[in-house]
This record gives C-alpha cells, structure tokens and sequence, in this order.
C-alpha cells in the first residue's frame, strides 16, 4: 500500500514537473532586434507540425515603416529541424503596429503570397533562425 503510494507521488512530481517546463501558450516573446530597429517576436500558439516540417509565424513590427508603407508584419514559415532551413509561405503586412494587448492588427491586414520556394539555410543566431529552434524545440 506504502509502495503504490509513493509511485504514484513519483509519477504526479515527474509530471508536474514536465508540465511546469512547457512553454505558456499565448503570449508573443521578443526574440530578437536588428540594428534598424525591427523587433522579431515568436508565439507558441502558432506553432504546429506538418509530416516532417514545422509550421510558425514571426512577427515583425518596424520602428520606422517599409518601403510599402507597413509597420508590422506577420510571417508565416515552414521549417526543416533536420538541416536548419526555412522558406515564407505567406504574410500579412499591416500599415499600423501590432496590438499586443488586445492580439491583433488595429487595422485590417493585407495579405500576401511570399514566392520563395526555395529553402534557405539559417543560423540559429538570425531572428528566423531562433524562431526556427524555438518551434523545433516545441514540437519535437
């Protein structure tokens, strides 16, 4: 009786313990800024997997607007785990700052198709490249 007890204690501490190392769902962190000062952050709430890829988002907001006019951008990507790479599949591009307090573009998004079929190698040091290994990490 003493025994079973003390496995079960064993199985609810190990599982609160995985369950307090997972990442919190919902809430975009900032993981990186350029020189120009473009801020890139990463949400685990986007993050999901596709046969043997990861699917994410980025998003971009701009100190100072793009040559189209746009001050954030939301950056849909695939990437390989296996060899470091990713390529755009779309984005929304929004001529006013993301709204983080309420999640969401306080005007109404542009959506684009981003060609880039090819894939691009990245390092893990670039802003594409942290994200990549934050999904990588999640989703494994």
């Amino acid at each position: 009786m003493v025994i079973n007890l003390i496995k079960k204690l064993k199985i609810l501490l190990v599982g609160s313990i995985f369950l307090i190392s997972l990442p919190v769902k919902g809430d975009w962190i900032k993981i990186a800024e350029s020189n120009i000062g473009v801020k890139y952050f990463f949400d685990y709430e986007y993050v999901s997997k596709k046969e043997d890829l990861v699917l994410f988002t980025i998003l971009e907001n701009h100190k100072v607007k793009t040559p189209g006019g746009h001050l954030s951008t939301l950056l849909y990507m695939q990437g390989n785990c296996e060899n470091s790479s990713i390529k755009w599949s779309k984005g929304e591009f929004s001529k006013k700052s993301y709204d983080f307090q309420k999640d969401w573009f306080l005007d109404v998004p542009k959506l684009l198709y981003i060609s880039n079929p090819e894939w691009q190698y990245v390092s893990y040091e670039s802003p594409w490249g942290k994200a990549l290994k934050k999904a990588c990490e999640f989703k494994l």
